[in-house]
């Protein structure tokens, strides 16, 4: 019967440790809110390093959390129009677009929305080249791509 009741402890100090991990909380900001202060005899409430689940994207960054425009915005200072116009200035004017979304930290659907006006305000172009799309500059663009039936 102990014997479940640690198992039942362990479990859930663990998905708490997860839970506040993602969230970003450390030990010195949830005062008070101990998960095993609930269970006798223990305080601990992270799991042993070999349980942790960290999850990692293709940068190596460690971190696969998109931001919203206005998060984007507050960490670079500019308004999300200009980043994208200074990665694509900083890549040779042209950037895939899943490119562009992953580098900015965007959503796939944040990122389509944001270059649809921003092609609609003349800002980009964007090329169809098979199933993929490019984003360019409009100095950058191949010849004929800002030519559009109506």
């Amino acid at each position: 019967m102990n014997t479940d009741h640690t198992s039942l402890r362990d479990h859930v100090t663990t998905m708490y440790a997860r839970f506040r991990r993602a969230l970003g909380n450390s030990r010195d900001d949830r005062q008070g809110t101990d998960v095993g202060a609930s269970f006798s005899g223990t305080t601990e409430t992270d799991p042993p390093a070999s349980t942790t689940d960290t999850p990692t994207i293709a940068d190596g960054s460690g971190t696969a959390e998109t931001l919203t425009r206005s998060e984007l915005a507050g960490e670079t200072g500019l308004h999300p129009e200009q980043y994208i116009r200074q990665l694509l200035a900083a890549h040779d004017g042209r950037l895939r677009q899943s490119d562009v979304g992953d580098l900015a930290r965007l959503s796939e659907s944040t990122t389509s929305r944001l270059l649809s006006e921003m092609e609609a305000d003349q800002q980009i172009t964007r090329v169809s080249i098979g199933r993929e799309k490019v984003v360019c500059l409009p100095s950058s663009a191949p010849d004929g791509a800002n030519e559009r039936a109506v």
